[in-house]
């Protein structure tokens, strides 16, 4: 059997058989990126009571996010945003809290939290100052947090 014979009888076997290991080497790229491992955010407290008495302790504003398990969102800003460097050194100036939606309905009720991801910051008295839902750039991430005079006033 010639080389030439064998190369007719496989692709008259798999007609399109290189297009679709092409697509599948994508496609796993595609997964890789989109799902790769990263580091959890750092020094996330996990309970809204002791957040809220380190808040009023440091004076500082709660910043509350609100997670669901298989959100894939809330991986994305999580891996992509809330690690980032402007976001993490921004982050100093709250106490960040991350909370199960799931197991914090009652705050989420309370908070009018309708979707994951959500972020809510928190005065030290307990009063909502604002929330945004959803996926945000490190840009509009930093623009929601950054509230340097908006917290003390309320």
């Amino acid at each position: 059997m010639s080389a030439s014979h064998t190369q007719t009888g496989v692709r008259k076997r798999f007609p399109g058989g290189r297009r679709f290991v092409l697509l599948l080497l994508v496609g796993l790229a595609a997964l890789t990126i989109f799902f790769r491992p990263y580091t959890r955010a750092k020094g996330w407290a996990n309970n809204y009571e002791a957040g809220l008495a380190q808040s009023v302790q440091s004076q500082a504003p709660l910043l509350i996010s609100f997670y669901l398990e298989g959100c894939a969102l809330c991986d994305v800003m999580e891996r992509d945003v809330l690690t980032d460097r402007d976001v993490q050194r921004t982050l100093n100036r709250f106490v960040p809290v991350r909370l199960n939606v799931e197991q914090n309905r009652e705050l989420a009720n309370q908070l009018q939290v309708l979707g994951t991801p959500t972020f809510s910051i928190i005065s030290p008295e307990g009063k909502l100052i604002r929330s945004c839902e959803g996926y945000r750039s490190v840009t509009a991430f930093l623009d929601f947090l950054n509230l340097d005079q908006d917290w003390a006033s309320h």
